[in-house]
């Protein structure tokens, strides 16, 4: 376990590495966007606007948690708040072009590398994006609540997310078709494959350390009781998808 023992230190504040790429996210309702020059940023009222009740629901699980004490005894690094955001489509990113073929890998890299200023230009593969049934469509109509906490590959704990109701079940799957349809041919366009199991969840932040997550795993049961209480009776309603850019994981634009 990692410990601070200086008395004069509180705590540790994360930095957050470079990380650029773009992603299919669902709009999230009310007051979550900010101006970003000529683009807008995601910056959710989590504690302001009752249409991000569930949103301010996990902040306030995540407060009980105490951040500083997640990080000081595991170095986990919580996410700002209002970065908050349920991804859709996974898209191109800094972890991932490796597997783009050769020939198209080079352009992405300087198109990703030129963000946030390049991402309002179109590249041939954000027009597929948004050419896409799944990004165009703009009634999908769905909600989601928590389901459970998971951590995945020792690197994420989220807040897993599960739809709201049979309805939202019903427009889910529909989804799920066009998302494969998108993965198809963003994958025939880049000679690569996309295809991923599609989890809905919300991020609530990184382990600098992987081998310290088990510090936070031991006590998951005990820390997922504290976000059902939160969440019950919370939900969170979507209407549309949009491709979003990122340059790091608490900065998103569309």
């Amino acid at each position: 376990m990692t410990l601070i023992s200086n008395e004069k230190i509180a705590s540790f504040e994360p930095v957050w590495a470079p990380y650029h790429g773009f992603s299919l996210l669902f709009d999230s309702p009310g007051n979550a966007l900010e101006p970003m020059g000529n683009l807008k940023k995601v910056a959710c009222d989590v504690y302001g606007d009752p249409d991000l009740s569930l949103y301010r629901a996990l902040a306030e699980a995540m407060e009980t948690m105490r951040p500083a004490v997640l990080m000081n005894t595991c170095l986990f690094c919580t996410l700002p708040y209002e970065s908050y955001h349920v991804t859709i489509w996974d898209g191109i990113n800094d972890g991932n072009i490796i597997g783009v073929t050769a020939s198209h890998r080079k352009e992405l890299e300087t198109y990703l590398q030129g963000f946030p200023e390049s991402f309002a230009t179109a590249a041939k593969v954000t027009e597929t994006v948004n050419a896409s049934k799944l990004a165009a469509k703009n009634d999908w109509n769905i909600g989601f609540r928590f389901e459970k906490l998971a951590i995945w590959s020792n690197r994420a704990l989220v807040a897993r997310l599960s739809p709201a109701d049979n309805a939202s079940a019903a427009v889910l799957d529909r989804m799920l078709d066009e998302r494969k349809k998108l993965n198809d041919k963003v994958g025939v366009l880049l000679d690569m494959n996309l295809h991923r199991a599609f989890n809905p969840h919300v991020s609530l932040g990184y382990f600098a350390d992987p081998d310290l997550a088990d510090v936070c795993r031991k006590d998951l049961g005990g820390l997922e009781e504290i976000f059902t209480k939160k969440t019950t009776g919370q939900s969170i309603a979507f209407h549309s998808v949009a491709l979003y850019g990122f340059t790091d994981m608490a900065t998103f634009f569309k």
